[in-house]
């Protein structure tokens, strides 16, 4: 837990500390960080990963406020659930199985739904 949970939260807390330092010395610039819907929903087996994405939620927010005066503007995208073969990887049947019941995107696909994409707007 501890690689994904510093890929999802310092990764995107790192490499918007370096950009922001470029941003500032051009006068301007503009963030864009991904987060997901799971940050502000919660599921089944997605406690960890809904909280990495809450905190780029809140980080993003208040880095929004933070740089104004620098005419620097953050934006997140939030993705929805998407087909993915993270669990492929996995051998342990059980947990394989638990994962791909919760992720519902080929439901959704199957249903005429297309993938969902979330993009935040903060205020300008």
């Amino acid at each position: 837990m501890s690689l994904g949970t510093d890929t999802n939260t310092l990764g995107p807390l790192y490499t918007t500390d370096a950009a922001i330092q470029v941003m500032k010395e051009q006068g301007a610039g503009h963030l864009v960080n991904v987060s997901s819907v799971a940050g502000r929903k919660s599921g089944l087996f997605r406690g960890a990963y809904s909280g990495t994405k809450l905190a780029v939620n809140a980080i993003s927010k208040a880095l929004w406020v933070e740089l104004l005066e620098d005419n620097i503007r953050v934006a997140m995208v939030e993705p929805s659930a998407v087909e993915t073969e993270l669990a492929d990887p996995i051998t342990d049947e059980e947990p394989t199985r638990r994962h791909k019941r919760s992720l519902p995107a080929r439901h959704l696909a199957a249903r005429g739904h297309s993938h969902r994409h979330r993009l935040l707007r903060l205020p300008a």
